[in-house]
């Protein structure tokens, strides 16, 4: 019995110039398209490293705000602000004022 594959006959032919014109330019495209998301995605990770430092600052301005508030409030914290803001000193502070 002959085998159906015996009768099968392979012809390899040659691309005409347009269809390796067209693979040409696909792959050229291709290769520009990845560097250009390659450049797209370096840009991203400096803008992500430095969302990622500024939100770290901005944490460590928090956590000082935080503290400042908690302290808010207490006989230090008046005592402070009266001085610092107000230029007001406690009724038993002696000042010398050697500058005039």
């Amino acid at each position: 019995m002959n085998s159906p594959l015996k009768n099968i006959r392979i012809v390899y032919r040659r691309a005409p110039l347009t269809v390796k014109a067209l693979v040409l330019f696909a792959l050229v495209l291709s290769i520009m398209t990845l560097t250009v998301l390659r450049v797209a995605l370096q840009d991203a990770e400096k803008q992500l490293e430095s969302a990622r430092a500024e939100a770290q600052v901005l944490e460590q301005e928090n956590d000082r705000l935080r503290k400042s508030i908690s302290q808010l409030g207490t006989v230090q914290s008046v005592e402070s602000l009266a001085t610092e803001l107000l230029g007001l000193v406690d009724p038993d502070t002696v000042i010398f004022d050697i500058g005039g």
